[in-house]
């Protein structure tokens, strides 16, 4: 029985540790992409894919930065 949650308990740590690099990777692709598109990554802890209700502030900001450069 140890044995086993032993084996659970690694794999656990290594798909922590393969989400971790993927996030980073992620991370580091925005901000690439923003450095060639002239744009700005804007990096938020924590977020989900409800960055709208979890961040409005820093939306409303970004937007507000994007519609004065369009002018």
């Amino acid at each position: 029985m140890y044995g086993r949650a032993f084996r659970y308990s690694k794999g656990r740590r290594e798909e922590q540790a393969a989400l971790i690099r993927w996030q980073v990777q992620g991370t580091e692709w925005s901000r690439m992409i923003a450095s060639n598109t002239e744009g700005e990554h804007i990096p938020l802890e924590n977020a989900s894919h409800q960055v709208l209700f979890e961040y409005p502030d820093k939306v409303s900001m970004a937007v507000s930065v994007i519609l004065k450069e369009d002018k």
